[in-house]
């Protein structure tokens, strides 16, 4: 049987409900002369129009009636409505008024695509930001309104006007009495979710020395430190360092609120002892380490590398073979038939593998580097739990120990140590060979590895060992984020790299800035340049365990591994869609092995 997961957008719903509207009730586009059908009609007579209305109607008369609404919004509202359904698209320049800014911005949302039109219409009537008005309460006056408000394509004039007037910025110059391009372009801030998120975040650039003295104080208690009198001095510097990058970092993520926790004393060397070391969170030597090959073709484009298969021998790793997901890869559909229906094209809004039991609880790396460690065990158990029913938690420290081609607590990469457990043969459980969870320099020693136990195990050959036959990579750059979401929905949790800048201060919500409020301001003087993202230096290894939408800003849901009291309960929310903090950069998952288990 089919099984529900999510649930589907608004359009997606209108679109299934009209197509199986039976021929009876079709209404067919209204045009001068006409005698409008009922279901048009219904629509927009005082008593009977909505959303839900345009269920059932065909999409060129649910189009034309959307447009018209539209077309009736105040000239402010309609500004800021069509500036927010083109992404920020367009800016008009200092010299255009916003009658003439408006005008534009018109002529370039008619030349849209019918279908990608109506979708965005009906989002915008079904999240309240369009209202539906009756036309004309006469029905013999409906067919000849309804007949002229359909807006013709004028993509041709659209480009000569992008050409000439688009992509300046306002600078506020082109303010009038109705409303400002700029004051349009701010719309965002109004939002009812930023405006609650802002209402969270303390700004502490605002407090007095006595406050900040007495949030110290009050850190200290909270977090059971305890200083001589000279390194109280030392900390108290520090933590007030990390106030400012605090403040940074909330004015650069307008939905996702910072704050102080456990680390809020610590130097910038102390906190990067939970990530990799740049040896390993290089970028290029990532790459480099990968045949060459599968880089270049990677490089070139996702239709150059999905679904392929590369033959690397001779190479480091022994198999000689590197293979790229792809969309009709569907290693859940034996247990969860229903996400076979779905594809690059077609993804429900909101997904997430812990409410189908796919992601084992949050784990604590503590003071060691090892998150890629622990990346690739819960993207194995995923990978284990769907083949076979049971969701074991693996050994990280099987890796940090064993794993030869990585290195512990400095560093390691995700695809290296799903190679390592492939050619090894398997991967215990946690509870035969925990992690140690002590605190690891970076100068000391790999802890050794415990062969006796690995043997052992792997004779007995369990059902509760973990067997992969390697790894497919999934994603190199932004232009794969969407087939991250494919690859994750039909089969399961995956492990990548990303940048982890400030996240040790985070509190809640969704990280990112450029889909909320839009480049210019996130670019702009008023943020702090000090605390970027860099694609390039994947520090920190996490698992992506969903994909959501909030407000129309889309997120990836992840997880990290740094306990429970971490984030939302050990995990957070990433922008997505601009590859934020690269995260589509270096992405992989396991494949599962099947094997005979000895009883």
């Amino acid at each position: 049987g089919s099984l529900f997961l999510g649930e589907s957008s608004n359009e997606e719903k209108v679109k299934n409900q009209k197509n199986q509207a039976s021929s009876q009730n079709k209404a067919q586009a209204p045009t001068e002369g006409m005698v409008p059908p009922v279901a048009f009609t219904k629509m927009l007579t005082p008593t009977g129009y909505s959303c839900e209305a345009c269920e059932n109607l065909e999409d060129e008369d649910c189009i034309v009636v959307l447009d018209h609404a539209l077309s009736q919004m105040k000239a402010s509202e309609r500004l800021s409505l069509e500036l927010k359904m083109l992404e920020n698209k367009y800016d008009c320049g200092s010299s255009v008024s916003d009658d003439m800014c408006l005008s534009y911005l018109d002529k370039a949302y008619s030349s849209i695509d019918d279908q990608e039109r109506l979708s965005l219409l009906v989002k915008s009537c079904y999240k309240g930001e369009l209202k539906i008005v009756p036309l004309i309460s006469g029905a013999e006056n409906i067919a000849e309104v309804a007949a002229t408000v359909a807006i013709p394509k004028v993509t041709e004039a659209v480009e000569e006007l992008a050409s000439t007037h688009f992509h300046r910025s306002c600078n506020g110059g082109c303010s009038t009495e109705k409303v400002s391009l700029a004051e349009a372009k701010n719309e965002w801030m109004h939002r009812a979710d930023v405006m609650e998120v802002a209402t969270q975040k303390v700004v502490y650039g605002n407090l007095t020395s006595d406050e900040i003295r007495g949030l110290f104080t009050k850190f200290q208690e909270e977090f059971d430190r305890s200083y001589d009198e000279k390194e109280e001095v030392l900390r108290f510097d520090i933590f007030k360092n990390n106030l400012k990058f605090i403040d940074a970092l909330n004015r650069q993520n307008p939905l996702a609120v910072f704050g102080i926790t456990e680390c809020s004393d610590h130097t910038e060397a102390e906190r990067s002892k939970r990530k990799m070391s740049q040896r390993w969170s290089d970028y290029d030597a990532m790459k480099a380490s990968l045949p060459t090959e599968v880089v270049e073709a990677a490089a070139a484009g996702p239709s150059h590398v999905v679904g392929k298969t590369f033959d690397v021998s001779p190479h480091l790793w022994e198999r000689g073979m590197v293979s790229w997901a792809s969309e009709d890869d569907c290693a859940a559909c034996e247990m969860f038939p229903g996400l076979g229906q779905y594809n690059t094209s077609f993804l429900p809004e909101q997904f997430d593998w812990r409410k189908l039991g796919a992601v084992s609880s949050v784990k604590n790396q503590k003071y060691c580097g090892s998150c890629w460690s622990f990346a690739a065990v819960q993207d194995i158990e995923g990978v284990h739990f769907l083949a076979t029913g049971n969701l074991t938690t693996f050994s990280e420290q099987q890796l940090i120990a064993c794993d030869e081609r990585n290195y512990g607590c400095d560093g390691g990469w995700m695809y290296a140590a799903m190679q390592y457990i492939a050619d090894f043969g398997g991967i215990v459980p946690d509870y035969d060979y925990p992690y140690k969870g002590i605190y690891m320099n970076y100068e000391e020693p790999t802890p050794t590895c415990d062969q006796d136990l690995l043997n052992r195990k792997l004779e007995e050959n369990g059902r509760d060992l973990g067997h992969i036959s390697g790894f497919q990579m999934v994603a190199m750059g932004g232009e794969y984020e969407r087939l991250m979401e494919t690859v994750l929905l039909k089969n399961g949790p995956l492990s990548l790299a990303v940048n982890a800048n400030g996240m040790e201060y985070y509190v809640r919500g969704i990280i990112g800035c450029e889909t909320i409020a839009g480049k210019d301001y996130c670019n702009s003087a008023t943020i702090d340049n000090h605390t970027p993202c860099d694609p390039t230096a994947l520090d920190h290894g996490v698992l992506a365990i969903g994909f959501g939408e909030q407000e129309n800003t889309e997120y990836w849901t992840i997880k990290n591994s740094w306990g429970e009291q971490w984030g939302e309960d050990g995990f957070y929310r990433l922008e997505r869609g601009n590859n934020k903090c690269g995260v589509a950069n270096m992405v992989q998952h396991s494949v599962f092995k099947k094997m005979e288990a000895k009883l």
